[in-house]
């Protein structure tokens, strides 16, 4: 079923209300990152959250700035728009997760349907990212598992296309996978890994990649400073904490 075909609109346009439905729908979270070690730690930047009633692992400073950073930065737009009920926020998180969430998926069908040998494969992905009642109750959730496989696709989708200014955005988005989600690196890792054994890249690509890397770890940096109120490079005080 190609994007363009008119059958193919009906079918995304139900499979909007469906997700917009299951974000409405949903309550609490799926996991207690998602609220203790995002939400409230972005309460906390907002001045409506003491350290004490953190969890254990911002005073080990164990956890990434960067989606805190996004959730503080719709929290205080809320709050400027007069919007202080803390359901309908979490219900505005949700819708956020839901457009990125289908954006990303749009792209990666179109990417399926270019790259499949069989229609039937593209139409499988439609029919599971749409309906499979698994996948919008994911897609709706701010959490780093869903904005790290977010930048993971969005990386592969890149890198598809040879245009450098593509690979270096896809480098950034690898390691933006990595600042939402440490355990992200060993997807990156065995995905990279594929092109190198093949030595599908020449050194000048691979530098490319490796620039967005950095630049992606430069704003990581930046983000657990914002978080945290000193240097921090919270990825090594992952390892060190739990490994």
């Amino acid at each position: 079923m190609a994007p363009n075909t008119i059958p193919f609109r009906i079918l995304l346009a139900i499979g909007i209300v469906i997700s917009m439905l299951m974000a409405w729908n949903s309550e609490g979270f799926y996991h207690y990152d998602e609220h203790y070690q995002i939400i409230e730690f972005a309460q906390y930047k907002a001045g409506k959250a003491v350290p004490e009633g953190l969890a254990w692992e911002f005073h080990e400073k164990i956890r990434p700035g960067l989606q805190p950073f996004l959730a503080y930065l719709v929290l205080k737009a809320s709050n400027t728009m007069g919007l202080n009920n803390p359901f309908q926020i979490a219900f505005l998180l949700r819708l956020i997760s839901l457009a990125l969430s289908l954006l990303v998926a749009y792209h990666f069908g179109k990417w399926i349907a270019k790259e499949a040998d069989r229609p039937a494969t593209s139409n499988l992905f439609w029919i599971l990212a749409l309906f499979f009642w698994c996948s919008s109750f994911l897609m709706v959730r701010f959490s780093s598992e869903n904005f790290g496989g977010l930048a993971f696709i969005s990386g592969i989708i890149l890198v598809s296309d040879s245009r450098k200014r593509n690979y270096l955005l896809a480098g950034l988005l690898f390691g933006l996978a990595f600042q939402f989600r440490y355990q992200m690196a060993f997807a990156v890792i065995g995905y990279l890994s594929w092109f190198l054994i093949r030595k599908k890249f020449s050194l000048k690509t691979w530098l490319w990649i490796l620039s967005g890397g950095v630049m992606a770890t430069l704003c990581g940096l930046l983000f657990d400073y914002w978080l945290y109120g000193s240097w921090q490079f919270s990825a090594i005080h992952y390892f060190t904490s739990n490994i």
